[in-house]
């Protein structure tokens, strides 16, 4: 889970690297970012209420958030997903994602998770993506854009309320390369309960219930299923993973996937303690030709 309390130093720092690299956002980004020190542990809640451009939507109850190279929708006044929580998972994703695109230079070691591309481990155009764990899109429109019209992005979300961001940002940003599921990745076929994480209700998971008392029933599939028995997906060049734990299980519901097409893979690794282990043997099981190297919160690996 990430930190966002105020005394976390990942917010100490962040503002050290957005003070300096304030006059060097390349040319799509106009807007300055305003963060001061004094006002820094106020100021970071409101990131991106602070530096994105805001307007409503095609309808009054979605805010669209231009962040630069494509626009966000986020549905307002929803109790179970309170907008200062999401504004907040988005300026930790712009940072993450977005801006090492234009900056890596800046942020080789002092990112909340980094980016889920390093080295050999890259989006390229043509690529059939595999997104688990779409949330607001931050990574699937940027590999919307980089995989191109030859390209397409298949983005796994169980969870309602993102899927419904997710459909006014299509519309919004007109990416026809977008094939959105309304899914959770497993290890098995059925339907599954997911709870509200109890310090940022925002996110949702295979959460203890002690955490939550708020939770939600998703459908949940392998990944082979898709692409094997419903035929839904015909290749896969790049799989990324965020899903709040459920990596493990999702990793050995996509061994077929993994073994047939050996796609490149960005999985997040800091939900469970052990997960840099047990993800990396998992993947090694599969096929033991895969190079794995750990970034930040991540573990990339490439045949």
């Amino acid at each position: 889970m990430k930190d966002y309390s105020i005394s976390h130093p990942l917010h100490l720092i962040l503002y050290k690297i957005i003070l300096y690299t304030a006059n060097k956002l390349p040319i799509s980004y106009k807007r300055k970012l305003k963060v001061k020190e004094k006002v820094f542990h106020e100021k970071f809640p409101h990131f991106a209420r602070d530096n994105f451009k805001i307007s409503k939507g095609g309808t009054s109850n979605f805010d669209v958030y231009d962040i630069g190279p494509f626009k966000i929708c986020i549905k307002t006044n929803v109790e179970s997903f309170p907008l200062n929580n999401l504004e907040m998972n988005l300026a930790c994703e712009f940072l993450d994602i977005i801006y090492p695109t234009f900056n890596p230079q800046y942020f080789k070691r002092v990112l909340a998770e980094g980016p889920y591309e390093i080295n050999d481990v890259f989006l390229e155009r043509g690529d059939y993506v595999v997104d688990a764990g779409a949330n607001l899109g931050i990574f699937t429109f940027l590999a919307s854009q980089k995989v191109g019209d030859t390209g397409h992005i298949f983005a796994f979300e169980p969870v309602k309320f993102f899927i419904t961001c997710l459909e006014e940002s299509i519309k919004t940003n007109s990416s026809e390369n977008i094939s959105l599921l309304e899914l959770a990745l497993g290890n098995e076929d059925k339907n599954t309960t997911f709870y509200h994480c109890k310090e940022d209700p925002s996110v949702c998971g295979k959460f203890e219930t002690s955490t939550s008392n708020k939770s939600l029933t998703v459908e949940q599939v392998k990944l082979d299923t898709i692409v094997f028995e419903k035929k839904m997906i015909s290749k896969v060049n790049f799989l990324k993973m965020d899903i709040e734990g459920s990596e493990r299980e999702a990793l050995a519901g996509a061994k077929e996937t993994i073994f047939t097409f050996r796609p490149k893979l960005a999985i997040c690794t800091y939900h469970l303690k052990d997960d840099p282990v047990v993800l990396s043997n998992i993947i090694r099981s599969i096929n033991p030709n895969y190079k794995i190297h750990f970034g930040r919160k991540k573990l990339f690996a490439i045949v």
